[in-house]
């Protein structure tokens, strides 16, 4: 796995980096995604995107639901309570 998410801190490096948060953020609007959706919007290449969402369904941040021939991905309730608290975080400091 790309990260070892055995420590908290180690879980607070990954979720503070640039796209793991552009990532989290892109689908807090609560309607699925494709995978090709988030690279484009997050502004990485596919691979880096599966690699991140691979972390997140690791955490339960994320869930994937087969629609035809595409993966779409949305957040779970763990998730959802995620980007809350991250939104929160960046109205209180920035």
């Amino acid at each position: 796995m790309l990260w070892d998410m055995g420590s908290k801190k180690s879980l607070i490096e990954f979720l503070f980096k640039d796209k793991p948060l552009k990532l989290i953020l892109a689908l807090s609007d609560g309607s699925p995604k494709n995978i090709t959706q988030l690279y484009r919007k997050v502004k990485t290449t596919y691979s880096h995107t599966l690699n991140l969402l691979s972390v997140l369904y690791s955490l339960d941040i994320i869930e994937f639901k087969k629609v035809g021939r595409e993966k779409q991905v949305k957040l779970t309730e763990k998730g959802e309570k995620l980007v809350e608290i991250l939104k929160d975080l960046i109205r209180e400091f920035y």
